[in-house]
């Protein structure tokens, strides 16, 4: 913004007893420190309204506003690398001065009315080069500060971004995972399911195949005939075989099991990490704002006032 006028001393040269004497024409006006009511001398400023059109297309900035500087006034004329940037607002000025103040002398330049024709090209270019519309911005948002906007307030509405940004990231990955993990814990409960089913027909085969055998045996030791011996052991060979089979799918479906385990830990691993990424890159604290620079053009800055204007001090 600039370093203040009335808190150094740029102007050199002798204090006056009283208020110089301006040529017709020539008007002076008085700024009002609400610090410093009764200050004890007074040093010469030029004060600087303009009005200044900034566009942004990319932002959404279309914004006109009438800056105020004040510049102190040396033997070259105002030196504009130390004005005091007054804000865009009405600047506390005073048509007379408090009364018992010195002045200090004024510049010769300050009593010439066509100094201020020069002065008045050397302040369009100071507003054009020196004084653009600095916005805070998150490129990562696509976020722009207003105009007026206090920095607190932008960081404020950024992290409401940031937050809603990490929200839709969370559903999108929501929408992307949950319906692979519902299908592979389904497939999960399906495969437990055809376990417990083929658990229960092995052990009831099992039981049968004892039945079968100790029958026979049975029969065989208290004189059953030949035949029902033979039968028996047919029997038993048709019962072994059907559970070494239902043996084997046991065993499959076990493997089946820990198959869809392993695909839903999979998943789930993979569904954390990417949540903890997300996290991660969506915290405040990660916000990277940098100024966003809006530079008028020539055509788009008049200045609306440009006058004598005395700066007082203690």
């Amino acid at each position: 913004m600039g370093a203040s006028p009335v808190g150094a001393s740029p102007i050199a040269g002798a204090l006056a007893t009283g208020r110089p004497v301006l040529p017709s024409g020539l008007r002076e006006r008085f700024y009002v420190r609400g610090d410093l009511p009764r200050p004890s001398q007074y040093r010469p400023g030029l004060l600087c309204t303009a009005s200044v059109h900034y566009v942004d297309a990319k932002s959404e900035l279309d914004a006109w506003l009438t800056p105020s500087l004040l510049a102190p006034l040396v033997d070259d004329g105002p030196d504009w690398a130390q004005a005091w940037f007054l804000g865009t607002g009405e600047v506390p000025v005073a048509d007379a001065p408090v009364d018992g103040a010195q002045f200090a002398a004024l510049p010769g330049g300050a009593s010439r009315p066509a100094s201020y024709k020069t002065w008045e090209k050397s302040a369009l270019a100071h507003l054009l080069r020196d004084r653009p519309l600095v916005l805070p911005s998150v490129g990562e948002l696509s976020l722009v500060g207003k105009v007026g906007e206090s920095r607190d307030a932008f960081v404020a509405r950024a992290t409401h971004a940031l937050h809603e940004g990490r929200d839709d990231e969370l559903d999108a990955l929501a929408s992307k995972w949950q319906p692979k993990i519902d299908k592979a814990r389904d497939k999960l409960e399906r495969a437990k399911r055809k376990l417990a089913e083929e658990s229960s027909d092995g052990t009831a085969t099992m039981l049968t195949s004892g039945v079968e055998i100790g029958a026979t045996v049975l029969g065989a030791m208290f004189g059953g005939r030949r035949r029902s011996v033979s039968a028996g052991v047919s029997r038993v060979a048709r019962s072994a075989r059907s559970a070494a089979r239902q043996s084997a799918d046991k065993d499959a479906a076990a493997a089946e099991v820990k198959a869809c385990e392993a695909e839903l830990a999979r998943l789930e691993t993979s569904v954390k990490a990417a949540l903890d990424e997300i996290r991660a890159t969506w915290r405040p604290e990660n916000l990277q704002i940098v100024d966003k620079v809006v530079r008028a053009k020539k055509g788009d800055l008049r200045i609306e006032r440009l006058e004598l204007c005395w700066v007082p001090v203690a």
